[in-house]
């Protein structure tokens, strides 16, 4: 596992739980690459300085932290609940599920202020969240389904109104016609039975003529 995980690889879907059988805190850099799959100028400097601060911490032997960065911030918004600014910087406990989020701006900070932040974590003075209860799972699950429809309709908003608006017309529809069916079945009903009634009166009053 040690030999698989580089010094500073890239997360994805595909490698994430191989992170999280690591057993470490998961230190991900959030950026976000151009329609030519490049960092921009300030975002580079920003992997640069996250790049650095990792093999500082490589070359303590620090087993403690697992450097890697993420392209986009969709799988971190899962994990974290909320949506994470880009560029970002999350640390998460492979164990716990619990999560240190840098609050500052990557673009005004140093280094140092990075490894100030990885210290406090260590040093288990910073402010934990999230975790891995039922509670949690359940309000993970209900933020996944609300950022999925969120992208939807942030990137073809028409197509997601008609996936979504056509099922709920065609439910609403059926539900109409059923609720109708069962309102029409009771007035026949009554109809029927006053109808039964007045020939049972019209029968009776017949044979009283006789």
């Amino acid at each position: 596992m040690e030999e698989r995980l580089l010094l500073f690889p890239e997360l994805m879907n595909g490698n994430f739980h191989e992170f999280m059988a690591s057993r470490k805190n998961i230190v991900i850099l959030i950026v976000n690459k151009n329609i030519a799959n490049k960092l921009v100028k300030t975002e580079k400097k920003i992997f640069d300085m996250a790049t650095d601060v990792a093999v500082e911490y490589k070359k303590s032997d620090n087993a403690l932290f697992q450097f890697c960065w993420l392209d986009g911030s969709e799988l971190v918004n899962s994990i974290v609940m909320h949506f994470v600014n880009e560029p970002g910087l999350v640390v998460l406990n492979s164990t716990t599920y619990q999560y240190y989020e840098f609050e500052a701006d990557l673009t005004t900070v140093t280094a140092d202020n990075i490894k100030r932040f990885l210290s406090s974590i260590q040093n288990d003075t910073a402010v934990a969240y999230g975790g891995n209860s039922i509670f949690h799972r359940i309000r993970r699950m209900f933020f996944e389904i609300y950022s999925t429809l969120h992208q939807m309709f942030s990137h073809q908003p028409l197509v997601s109104c008609i996936l979504l608006g056509l099922p709920t017309m065609i439910l609403t529809f059926i539900c109409y016609n059923i609720c109708c069916a069962e309102v029409y079945d009771e007035e026949q009903e009554r109809e029927m039975a006053e109808e039964q009634e007045r020939r049972e009166d019209i029968h009776e009053n017949h044979e009283k003529l006789e």
